[in-house]
């Protein structure tokens, strides 16, 4: 199939899944009429989560976003194939930000001196400002700031802040 007959397909299969889906999660969802969303990609809402795209965004097959009780928002961005964000408190991904295949982004950790279920998890907001490009294999952990025009390189694990433009490799991630 050819890439436009693709996009033309998933303009109009997020044409009926977009206001599906804000129905279904009343209010949680919100998004503009028109993204380009893989069929296979998934959204997933809940407890008190939600997810607010605020541009249009290209998202690859088998991507998911999972608002587990945390806030997602997402601006214009190029997510590719395999990526996964979950967030139980807040993840804020800017405009024109390219993430590439299986980066995982988690604003959460285990808690493993909890006593019950709800004190599991500890949860730091990420924030991945304007024109970030994130490489294949990256993980973006809580708590962490990336600047604009920042690079991630294949394979990092970003655990700390990144200056704006700045390039980070490495695990833990370091700026070169």
């Amino acid at each position: 199939m050819s890439r436009k007959l693709r996009y033309l397909f998933r303009l109009i299969f997020n044409f009926f899944r977009i206001p599906l889906l804000k129905v279904l999660t009343v209010g949680k969802f919100e998004s503009p009429t028109y993204m380009l969303a893989s069929p296979r990609s998934e959204f997933r809402i809940e407890e008190k989560g939600s997810i607010f795209i605020k541009k249009l965004i290209n998202m690859e097959a088998n991507s998911l976003v999972y608002a587990f009780g945390g806030k997602i928002r997402i601006g214009s961005a190029f997510i590719n194939r395999n990526c996964v964000i979950v967030s139980k408190k807040e993840i804020d991904i800017g405009d024109r930000v390219t993430i590439g295949p299986n980066v995982c982004i988690y604003d959460h950790d285990h808690n493993l001196k909890a006593e019950s279920l709800e004190d599991s998890f500890v949860s730091e907001r990420i924030c991945i400002d304007d024109e970030v490009w994130i490489g294949a294999q990256a993980v973006i952990l809580k708590g962490v700031h990336i600047g604009k025009g920042a690079v991630i390189a294949a394979g990092a694990v970003v655990v700390n802040d990144i200056p704006p433009d700045a390039i980070a490799r490495g695990v833990p991630a370091k700026i070169v």
